[in-house]
Formats: structure tokens, C-alpha cells, sequence
């Protein structure tokens, strides 16, 4: 039976389940299995090769082989190994270590982007910082002289300055505001023109985009002229004078800068200087009349939106505010009628920077 048992297996059992049937000699069993050398690489020192004895090599064919090759203590030759070199150590990271390095940079870049400033409000911190820059070096006496040597030379110098009140601290903050919307309008048409893909459009928002930058220099040079009031005169009343001067190029010059490009603007404000395009004569009069209601009809155009445009028209309204409130030139300017008037300036202005954001965000609806 003992005998039988063997030859029934062999029979009835595939020679893959025979394979661990049978026992396997002693030192076979507790065997450990050589680690490969990218695992003992990565995880452990590397092999010294060093501390491994040879191998004895016998030919498979020893018997054939001559006596002197073949005895009891006689081996084969070792070959030539070259070796090879263990890893750097810098290359040997657990990958513990390199989870915690990971994490590390993405936390850095988590704090990164969190600073991280996107254009428009990159451009907004630029214009705060340019003014306090230039309330600093204005207030300087020797570059405060050499401006005002250099603006006197405009013609415009002679014009009659407005007198206001020192602003308060609500007054100070919609001017601020009005500082900041004066961007938005022109960063608007900068935006519309880079995404619009028509040539006729681009020159149209290109064209507003000059005559909206001039409104922002005139919104700089009011607010240096209201930091300068009871502290230097006749640097107050000339960047005023300037902000008047800019005002009317923007309001004569939009519609031809709109129709023939922003280098249209260069002789406006030359006109302006020289008294050319003004009210005081009527060969002024007709001049300013026809520009002004070119410009008008500018905004009467499918790429202007609608709020936008009554926004602008109701604009119109401040400057007739300002008659009202100041009786002759020359008048006191009190710090309420003035925050009034630069209220009702930040509302209808912050209505226009709202549509053309709309209309970069939604485009034509």
C-alpha cells in the first residue's frame, strides 16, 4: 500500500501540484530569497561586494575535464567581476522623507499664491504708491520749485484757479475712490480692445482708452493739488489750473481721438493751451461746440454699452453743480459742497466703470 500511494498521485495529480507535494530537502525550506538589487538599492545600504566569498564554480562537464582541474579541493577560476559602485547617498531617500520635502513645497506655494496679486489690483497698488511718492517729492522744497518753474511755462498758467476749503477725512476717501475708478475706465478699454478681434474695434477702444488715461492724470493732479492746500499755494493753484487743463482735453478730444487715434489728443491739448478751443471768443466757441458734440456722438456707438453712456451724459450735470455752488471765480470752495459734487462724480463714474466691466466680463448681451 506503502508503495501504490506514490504511483496513484502520479497518475491522478498535474505535475504543477506534484512539484509541492513533494518534500523539499532541509536547507531548501528556510531558504530566504535574494532581494533585487533596485529594492536592496532603494531601501537598504547597497551590497558590498567585498564581503561575498567567491562562488566555487564546477563544470557541468567535470568529469571530462583533466585531473590537475578536477579534485576535491580544486575550484574553478573566479572571473574578472567589475564592480560596481554603491548609490550616493543623497539618492538614497526614504520615501517618508520625500513625502515630508513634498509637502513642505506645497506649502510654500500655497503661501506664494495667496500673495500673489492679480494685474488690476497690481496696477491700483502702482497709482496709490506713484501719489504718496509724488506728495513726498513735492513736498520737498527744491523739487517743489523746479515743477513749478517748468508748469509755468504753459499758457494755461494764467488761468484763474478755483479756491476750495482743506478736505476732510470723508472727503479725502471719495476722492480716493474716484482715484481708483478713474483706472478702472481706461484698464476697461485696454481689456475690451485686447480681447475684441475686429480692427474697427480695436482702434474704437483704443481711441477711448487714450481719452480715459487722460481723465486718470486728471484725477492725479486734483488730488496732489488738494494735498498742497494751505501748505503751498501756488503749487496748489497750478496743478489745478493742470487738472482744468486735462479736463477739457478729455471732453474736446475723445472724438477724435476715437476717430483718428490717440495722437489727436497731442494737438487738442496744445489748442487748449493756447486758448484756441475755448469759450472766451466765438472762433473758440464753434471749435469747442463742434468737438464736443463729435465726442458726444462717439458714444452713441453699438460698442459703447447703454449705462455707459447715460452715466457719461448725466456726468454732464457735475460741472453745471459746480457753477451753482461756486458764485464767481475765485469763490471759497466749502468742503461740503465739494464732497457733494465728488459724490455725485464717484456715483455716475463707478456706473460707467460697472457696465464696461460687465461688458469685458459678459461681452454684448
Amino acid at each position: 500500500m506503502k508503495v501504490a500511494l506514490p504511483a496513484f498521485y502520479a497518475l491522478l495529480l498535474p505535475s504543477s501540484t506534484q512539484s509541492w507535494i513533494q518534500p523539499k530537502p532541509f536547507f531548501q525550506r528556510f531558504k530566504r530569497p535574494k532581494s533585487s538589487f533596485l529594492v536592496s538599492s532603494r531601501f537598504s545600504k547597497a551590497p558590498d561586494l567585498e564581503d561575498e566569498e567567491p562562488t566555487p564554480l564546477v563544470h557541468e562537464n567535470a568529469a571530462s575535464l583533466p585531473t590537475s582541474l578536477v579534485g576535491n579541493n580544486a575550484t574553478m577560476p573566479t572571473p574578472l567581476v567589475e564592480k560596481v559602485a554603491s548609490m550616493p547617498t543623497s539618492l538614497l531617500v526614504r520615501p517618508l522623507d520625500m513625502l515630508r520635502s513634498s509637502s513642505k513645497i506645497f506649502k510654500v506655494e500655497q503661501m506664494t499664491n495667496f500673495f500673489k496679486l492679480s494685474p488690476r489690483i497690481q496696477i491700483h497698488a502702482a497709482s496709490f504708491a506713484f501719489f504718496f511718492a509724488s506728495v513726498g517729492l513735492l513736498s520737498v522744497e527744491p523739487v517743489a520749485r523746479v515743477v513749478l518753474n517748468v508748469l509755468s511755462m504753459l499758457p494755461c498758467a494764467s488761468w484763474a484757479p478755483v479756491k476750495f476749503d482743506p478736505l476732510g477725512a470723508s472727503n479725502w476717501v471719495v476722492h480716493f475712490i474716484i482715484l481708483a475708478i478713474s483706472l478702472e475706465l481706461p484698464y476697461g478699454f485696454y481689456s475690451l480692445m485686447r480681447k475684441s478681434d475686429s480692427i474697427q474695434k480695436k482702434r474704437i477702444y483704443k481711441g477711448f482708452f487714450a481719452a480715459y488715461a487722460v481723465t486718470y492724470f486728471q484725477s492725479i493732479f486734483t488730488l496732489l493739488s488738494h494735498a498742497f492746500i494751505a501748505h503751498s499755494t501756488p503749487l496748489e493753484e497750478m496743478l489745478d489750473i493742470l487738472f482744468k487743463a486735462c479736463l477739457r482735453t478729455y471732453i474736446f478730444g475723445t472724438g477724435v481721438s476715437v476717430q483718428w487715434g490717440a495722437w489727436a489728443l497731442v494737438p487738442t491739448f496744445v489748442g487748449v493751451n493756447m486758448g484756441v478751443v475755448e469759450f472766451g471768443n466765438w472762433f473758440g466757441r464753434v471749435l469747442a461746440g463742434v468737438l464736443a458734440l463729435f465726442s458726444m456722438y462717439k458714444y452713441f456707438i453699438p460698442e459703447i454699452p447703454p449705462l455707459f453712456r447715460y452715466s457719461f451724459f448725466g456726468l454732464g450735470g457735475a460741472p453745471l453743480a459746480l457753477t451753482i455752488f461756486i458764485k464767481a471765480p475765485g469763490a471759497l470752495y466749502t468742503d461740503l459742497m465739494h464732497t457733494l459734487v465728488t459724490l455725485m462724480i464717484a456715483m455716475l463714474s463707478g456706473a460707467m466703470a460697472f457696465s464696461l466691466n460687465r461688458k469685458v466680463t459678459y461681452g454684448d448681451e
